[in-house]
């Protein structure tokens, strides 16, 4: 069994429909999907998966209470830091590990798109779910940061963002894990535990703006030595390819590279900030969707 988790900003409606074509074109073995927004879009936004996946509809503000009056205070205050909205989806992937009941769960956005046939065990192979993994020091910051949320050792390497499969357990022993005062934090501790969240995690991550959910559940992973249990790694282009981190990959983006049935990569990433509309996407996906 697998699940997988969306959370959809208002103005994504229209990025979800295409993630939803793709994955009633392309197979991927999706058992039950969980889909979070605000109360003003849950309805139209999980009814556009209706018919394709097995969905549940959450309100942003049950899975992270706090939204209610945070929603529209998530702006961060430092220059250079994430940009609105992007806060709470990264709350909502790690709080989603309180809703699955799978070993693993798939984390998707709205500007994701599945470009080719996905087989159960090109996502998890013998227990362990495909990770990217690779030497880099492009995001070196972000690593420091979940050192310093954690104190705990920064990992050596860069992982995937989104879309990424996480482990359940492993999730929840990071949430247990920041919800144990600091000065009894303990990995083995937090893994074993049974006990229900009360919801610290969310309060001590809101009172910062520096952090991403990878980079805190990698590190946490790594130093209870787990990574070779739950994960395999592969690099970068046996997950996604063809994708769009901002407006200037546009000028040598081409619709084909992204379904080219000969390439590794499954997945697609088109930025919902690279500067183009849900519209233009469409027409350009509209021949292989």
């Amino acid at each position: 069994m697998l699940e997988a988790v969306l959370p959809v900003w208002d103005r994504d409606v229209e990025r979800a429909r295409l993630l939803a074509r793709s994955l009633e074109k392309y197979r991927i073995g999706i058992d039950r999907l969980w889909v979070v927004a605000s109360e003003s879009v849950l309805g139209t936004a999980a009814e556009i998966f209706h018919d394709v996946v097995p969905t549940v509809a959450v309100p942003e503000a049950e899975l992270v209470p706090e939204l209610r009056k945070w929603r529209t205070r998530l702006r961060p205050r430092l220059s250079g830091a994430a940009r609105p909205g992007y806060r709470a989806q990264q709350l909502i992937k790690l709080g989603a590990a309180q809703l699955v009941e799978s070993a693993f769960y798939l984390t998707l956005d709205a500007d994701i798109v599945v470009v080719g046939d996905v087989r159960d065990d090109w996502l998890i192979r013998d227990g362990r779910a495909r990770c990217v993994r690779f030497s880099g020091q492009g995001h070196r910051n972000w690593y420091g940061v979940a050192s310093e949320v954690l104190a705990l050792p920064a990992s050596r390497w860069e992982h995937g963002v989104t879309p990424c499969l996480l482990s359940r357990d492993c999730s929840l022993g990071l949430l247990t894990f920041l919800e144990q005062p600091a000065e009894e934090r303990d990995v083995d501790a937090a893994l074993q535990s049974k006990g229900d969240l009360t919801g610290r995690w969310r309060s001590l991550l809101l009172s910062r703006n520096d952090w991403t959910e990878y980079t805190l559940y990698h590190t946490f992973v790594e130093s209870a030595s787990l990574f070779d249990r739950v994960h395999f790694a592969v690099e970068p282009n046996e997950w996604y390819g063809a994708n769009v981190w901002s407006a200037g990959d546009w000028d040598s983006w081409r619709a084909d590279q992204a379904f080219d049935t000969q390439a590794p990569h499954r997945f697609a990433v088109l930025g919902s900030k690279a500067g183009r509309s849900a519209d233009w996407i469409a027409a350009e996906l509209a021949p292989f969707l």
